[in-house]
């Protein structure tokens, strides 16, 4: 993810360098945009995906576990015992 989060900072400081200089070549700056955009689209959707994956995984874990000991408080002593 992080190379991912380095690329869409890449391609927004070029896009920002192009129209600060003023230079831009027919659609460049549109079709970049665009691009810039489907790159956010994707990884906010990624994250998103991924927090209700743990979100998932956590409360499935909690039932598991509430459903097996009786309680999550009783866990926390087995959990962290040394």
């Amino acid at each position: 993810m992080e190379k991912v989060d380095d690329l869409i900072d890449v391609l927004a400081s070029h896009i920002n360098a192009i129209v600060s200089s003023g230079k831009e070549d027919g659609n460049e700056v549109t079709e970049k945009t665009k691009a810039l955009a489907e790159l956010m689209s994707a990884r906010a959707k990624f994250q998103t995906q991924s927090n209700t994956a743990e979100a998932i995984s956590g409360g499935v874990w909690s039932a598991v576990a509430e459903n097996a000991i009786g309680s999550s408080a009783k866990l926390a002593p087995i959990v962290t015992a040394d």
